[in-house]
């Protein structure tokens, strides 16, 4: 069961006490060179620690803390051209 759960600009998260998980899904991802370049980036300038990171051609998946769960979606709708990424979706699991 979530601790919170949360809808906005088509991203959604579920905050569990401790560990986020956001994921970045889209066909864009396979096509778009860079955009793994700008995640990590992004992730470094914000100071963010990953606990894990799982990927495929389509899909980025991170796991973080929790307290960074919406911020990071925030700031990856903000620095992402949304031309290049169909779907932005992000939940936060245990």
């Amino acid at each position: 069961m979530a601790d919170f759960q949360e809808q906005t600009e088509g991203a959604s998260y579920v905050v569990h006490a401790k560990l986020a998980k956001v994921s970045l899904i889209g066909m864009g991802l396979a096509t778009h060179l860079g955009l793994a370049e700008t995640l990590y980036t992004l992730l470094d300038e914000m100071g963010v620690t990953l606990v894990c990171l799982a990927t495929s051609q389509v899909q980025v998946t991170l796991f973080l803390a929790a307290s960074w769960g919406k911020e990071v979606v925030q700031r990856l709708y903000q620095v992402m051209d949304e031309s290049t990424t169909h779907q932005l979706e992000a939940d936060v699991s245990a």
